[in-house]
This record gives C-alpha cells, structure tokens and sequence, in this order.
C-alpha cells in the first residue's frame, strides 16, 4: 500500500465537556472507523450542512470543517487520492462531502468496525486493516497513468509544480489533465498541488518548535511570509501562528481557537 495509504492513526480521547476540532484540508481523504459515539461534522462554508456520523469517510475538501464531540476513539486511514479512486471510483461525487462508512463498503462497513473494535490491541487492528484494504485496492480500478504519474510528482515536489509542466510531462493538453483530475480526483492538479504545499507548511507549523514564518515561507514555495499567511488562512481560517498554537500533542488534532 506504500504510495496509496499516507497512514494509519489510532486514538483516543475522552473531554470533560464536547468540545470542537478544527478539521482542515489536506490532500489525502481520511477514512474513519469509530469505536465512539457520533460526532457533527459542519463545513466552514455552509453550516446548515451539518451531519452526524460515527464511521465516515470525507472526500477531498478545499476549505476547513468543525468537528463536534466529546469523544473520540477510532482508527483514521489517510487515503491518498488514487487509493480513494482504487476503492470508490472516480472521486468527483465525493469532493467536499462526509459520508457514512457504509457508502463506502456497503454491508461489510458494519462487519468492518465490529472486527477492529474486537481486536485486542492497535497492532492487530492495524494489520487487519492492512489486510482489509489490501483486497479492497488489489480489486479496484486505476485511474490513468497519466493522471497517477502527474500525482505522484505532485506529491515527490510537494506541490511545487505547474500544471504545464505536468501536462508537458504526460504528453497531455493542459485542459485535458484538468478535466481528468477534477473527474478522477475530485480536484483540479492545481488545487492539489496547492493543497499539497499547504500540508507541508502546516506540518511544519504542528512541531513543537516550528521554524520561523520566513522559514517556513521558503521551504513550502510561498513568495514570502504574507504569501505564507494568505494561503494559511485561505485553507484552514486561522493565520500561521494561530494554527501553530491550535495543534494539540501527539497527534491529536487542531483545536478550534473560535470557542475558547
């Protein structure tokens, strides 16, 4: 699954009040399998879009969601998106949506949380789920070459190159490799490159000690640090420091700064 499957992250959490996440985008799609109780999920854009789930997939999204519960315990798949094609088909139906695990697996969605739920620790529950979507991808569809070989050097430079020249690298029109992304994918080359940028700065902004903006600016490809701060906020709502303080220990997530 190397190159398909960004990781597996196993947690638990349990808050004295609920309490609201900050979800921002990324270019993987994160698939949930919940051991807890349901959770609303809201798109920043649109808060009479709100939906309860425990299980769930979300597909590629552009802009930030809040995330209500007061607990969470379950296990995220982080789906780079020719995984997500490989186990769903093309993905454009999916962009900017969550939707309940069992759209994704069907009948087996049930059998699937049961069966990690049961096992005995996070080792076995990671190699069933190994397991699992190793059959799942064995059997799906592939999108094009040309649309997985623009992807894969989109991920490799992290989201520093033009559509032109991905086009130019895969013999395609520059319209083509749009329309075929966004059909495939969910989004345009340009959004995931830029999506991809991002991610690299906001892992950099989640250490314990990020480097300075300017830093940061610099190696994600920005112009400079108010290049830096516009896509920043653009993507997540928060400015650069504001994100950096927001990401809470051990992976566990952003906080929404909003509610304190």
């Amino acid at each position: 699954m190397r190159g398909l499957v960004d990781g597996y992250h196993g947690y638990r959490q349990r808050l004295a009040v609920p309490a609201t996440h900050r979800g921002v985008p990324s270019a993987v799609l994160p698939l949930v399998v919940s051991f807890g109780p349901v959770q609303t999920i809201t798109p920043s854009h649109r808060r009479d879009a709100a939906v309860a789930v425990s299980s769930f997939l979300s597909g590629l999204h552009d802009e930030h969601v809040l995330i209500e519960a007061q607990e969470h315990h379950g296990i995220q798949i982080d789906l780079g998106p020719v995984a997500g094609f490989r186990l769903l088909g093309p993905l454009r139906d999916f962009t900017g949506l969550t939707v309940p695990l069992a759209a994704v697996f069907g009948a087996d969605a049930e059998r699937l949380v049961d069966d990690l739920a049961c096992a005995p620790d996070w080792p076995s529950r990671f190699r069933r789920l190994d397991r699992e979507l190793t059959r799942r991808l064995a059997s799906g569809m592939r999108p094009d070459p040309a649309v997985e070989h623009a992807w894969r050097r989109i991920v490799a430079l992290r989201g520093r190159v033009s559509v032109t020249s991905l086009a130019h690298e895969v013999g395609w029109s520059s319209r083509r490799l749009r329309a075929r992304f966004g059909e495939q994918l969910g989004l345009s080359p340009k959004r995931l490159a830029l999506l991809a940028r991002f991610g690299h700065a906001a892992q950099l902004l989640s250490r314990p000690d990020p480097p300075g903006l300017a830093q940061i600016a610099s190696s994600a490809g920005y112009y400079d640090q108010a290049h830096l701060t516009n896509a920043v906020r653009a993507f997540s709502g928060l400015t650069p420091r504001q994100l950096a303080a927001a990401h809470l220990p051990d992976a566990g997530g952003v906080f929404d700064l909003h509610q304190a």
